[in-house]
């Protein structure tokens, strides 16, 4: 299980990043010729541009892990992409930077940093970090693949499919509602569901819809782990809520507890 949900983790920026330092290298350098007359794009530079895009996902996504997280920070969904994005932003300044340095001086580091060519590939790479954290926020948000599948049109007709629901519930909700009032009790839902982002987003589910105090998440039956992705769910989100304990105390006087119930069968996507 834990090799899966690395896998997940790391798979995407080292598949986006490495697909975006090759189509940079065409884009910047298709059709030009070396002092001899040979292309410069070729496959010895294809090859070490892929490693280098690899090496970049794989350090990125060490960043996402330890980058302020929107569900723990109250960051809007724009201030999250924008917050991470001036991060990459600032990690490709450095690596352009340290790299024109080697071998060269100082001012000839400061020089090139500031040249049309550097500019250039900053401003490209700023953009795509835009891309990237739009899919990740969007993944988070309603579950890993379904802005893919909404762009290519999947669910455009009614397709049957076999999955699993959980409903959960918050725990004596209506007492909690009458105890805090209308504009605290709201609040305390908005902060549980925030904390359901990353325990979906690690075992694979999707936030099928909010409903009052009501969450429900939704597994497709295709995988022999999503059984035991469920069970991990429930008490991956059940330990954050415990861990923001006294936080919740601190501002409403009470520990939100939630229950679940798990339903299987085919339905009409």
């Amino acid at each position: 299980m834990l090799f899966k949900i690395k896998h997940s983790t790391f798979a995407f920026p080292i598949i986006y990043w490495t697909l975006t330092t090759v189509l940079y290298v065409f884009i910047r350098f298709a059709g030009d010729l070396t002092d001899d007359g040979q292309p410069i794009i070729t496959s010895s530079l294809l090859i070490q541009v892929s490693i280098t895009g690899v090496v970049i996902g794989l350090i990125l996504s060490l960043f996402n892990r330890i980058s302020i997280n929107a569900s723990k920070t109250k960051l809007t969904f724009t201030k999250t992409i924008l917050f991470n994005t001036l991060g990459y932003f600032a990690f490709f300044c450095l690596i352009i930077f340290v790299s024109s340095l080697y071998g060269n001086t100082t001012e000839f580091a400061i020089a090139f940093f500031f040249s049309t060519e550097s500019l250039v590939a900053i401003a490209f790479m700023a953009i795509n970090s835009v891309v990237f954290h739009f899919i990740l926020q969007v993944n988070r948000l309603i579950g890993p693949g379904v802005l893919l599948e909404y762009i290519t049109g999947k669910y455009f007709k009614p397709v049957e499919e076999e999955r699993i629901f959980m409903f959960l519930d918050l725990k004596s909700s209506t007492s909690i509602a009458e105890k805090l009032g209308h504009s605290l009790y709201s609040k305390l839902i908005q902060d549980c569901f925030s904390l359901v982002a990353e325990p979906a987003s690690k075992f694979q589910s999707r936030i099928y819809q909010y409903v009052g105090d009501e969450i429900v998440v939704t597994w497709k039956f295709s995988k022999s782990s999503c059984k035991e992705n469920c069970v991990h769910f429930f008490f991956a989100f059940q330990n954050l809520l415990h861990e923001r304990k006294e936080y919740f105390i601190e501002q409403y006087n009470v520990v939100p507890e939630f229950k679940a119930g798990l339903h299987y069968g085919k339905v009409m996507a």
